[in-house]
């Protein structure tokens, strides 16, 4: 079963390739379809009867020879019509088959049975020819079945020559009317079809436009959300007031840069706290507070590395975490910070006023887990801020801390 359904999938193939014509006319297409329907069912017909003239008659080479010639024109044919060429392959057919009925002629010696292959002419002229082709093929009819009977002496038997013209007028006329018809039933049902592909393809063209809208309306919509959710996130990890990142944001932080640290490398915690500032509260109101965090914020935030990360962890306390860096080195940028926020001017909003910060730091190496690491070095750096209050405030005071072995 599964055998012949492959022979038959293999024969829909091939004849789906045989009818294939090159043409963008849909009109030229259905001609040299017919056209080639018509040369390959005349292959098929003329090669059993090649094969019974072999067997019964005693000079088959000359049939054989013959109809071997007739099988390679109609290849021919089928050829010319496939490549697009429907008209040169129609003409040729039409030759073809007026060669076939002059010979027929000649050897019976008499142009009695002309007319029916004349007539048949006009049928294959009305399936594969214009239908403005149509009267020339009438009269190329007419003037073959007049001119013929006189190639062999103007014998008709057993039919009267005058009959034969007439029979042939009205069967011919009636082809010519019959292919007529059927070339402006085809040609109207063409023009529908085509009418109904062009809507159809405008419908198509109108709908993937409005597809192609709506998915860049989504898509616009989509991107927009994902900014939005981009932005909330980024807002919701930062201090309002100061735009610093918050505690929650700086252990993440924490984590991955505990996670990045090579061995060998060191992890610094500063932990910064403004002096005095609750007085700035109580005696120059909260919105003077407000501003003087606002100016520190800054200050650190320009002062410090870009690799590291400055956060507000509340009230007038500052952590900065930096990322491999040595206790000298992070001293020394606690330092230059301490000397920025001694140096910011409040005159625009309390004249007079000056504020400094004292400073926490502690350092450690990388190896341990990143929680044990941040709390211990978070806790080292405010033993070392309250230690730097303790001495007079406005300084910076450092430690290390060594992982236990693990």
């Amino acid at each position: 079963m599964l055998r012949w359904r492959e022979r038959w999938s293999t024969a829909r193939a091939l004849w789906s390739w045989l009818v294939r014509i090159g043409h963008e006319d849909p009109r030229v297409r259905r001609r040299g379809r017919v056209l080639v329907i018509v040369a390959a069912s005349s292959i098929v017909a003329l090669i059993p009867t090649m094969f019974a003239l072999m067997a019964v008659l005693p000079d088959w080479w000359l049939s054989t020879t013959l109809i071997t010639g007739l099988c390679l024109a109609n290849a021919a044919m089928i050829a010319l019509a496939r490549a697009g060429h429907v008209t040169v392959s129609a003409v040729a057919l039409l030759v073809l088959n007026f060669s076939a009925t002059l010979a027929g002629v000649l050897a019976e010696g008499h142009a009695s049975n002309a007319p029916i292959f004349l007539v048949s002419l006009v049928l294959i002229a009305g399936i594969s020819l214009p239908t403005r082709a149509l009267p020339f093929a009438l009269v190329a009819s007419f003037a073959a079945t007049f001119c013929l009977p006189l190639v062999v002496g103007g014998r008709t038997e057993p039919v009267a020559y005058v009959e034969l013209l007439a029979l042939t007028t009205v069967v011919a006329t009636f082809a010519t009317l019959m292919a007529g018809v059927n070339n402006w039933v085809i040609d109207r049902s063409f023009a529908e079809a085509e009418r109904l592909t062009a809507a159809l393809q405008e419908a198509n063209a109108d709908l993937e436009d409005r597809v192609e809208q709506r998915t860049a309306a989504l898509t616009a919509a989509l991107s927009r959300s994902e900014s939005l959710a981009g932005q909330l996130a980024e807002l919701s990890a930062r201090d309002p007031l100061t735009g610093l990142y918050n505690r929650r944001r700086l252990d993440e932080e924490f984590d991955r840069v505990a996670s990045a640290a090579q061995e060998g490398e060191c992890v610094s915690v500063v932990v910064a706290d403004l002096d005095d500032f609750k007085r700035v509260n109580d005696t120059l109101g909260h919105h003077v507070g407000d501003v003087v965090l606002q100016r520190v914020a800054g200050a650190l935030l320009t002062g410090s590395r870009a690799s590291d990360v400055v956060a507000r962890t509340g009230g007038e306390e500052f952590v900065l975490l930096m990322p491999d860096t040595r206790s000298e080195e992070a001293v020394a940028c606690c330092e230059r910070l301490r000397g920025v926020v001694a140096g910011l001017s409040f005159d625009d909003v309390a004249p007079g006023l000056r504020m400094t910060v004292s400073i926490g730091v502690a350092t450690g190496g990388a190896g341990s887990a990143a929680a044990e690491m941040r709390e211990m070095l978070v806790q080292q750096a405010d033993e070392m801020l309250y230690a730097a209050k303790r001495s007079g405030k406005d300084r910076v005071l450092s430690c290390l801390w060594q992982a236990a072995p693990s």
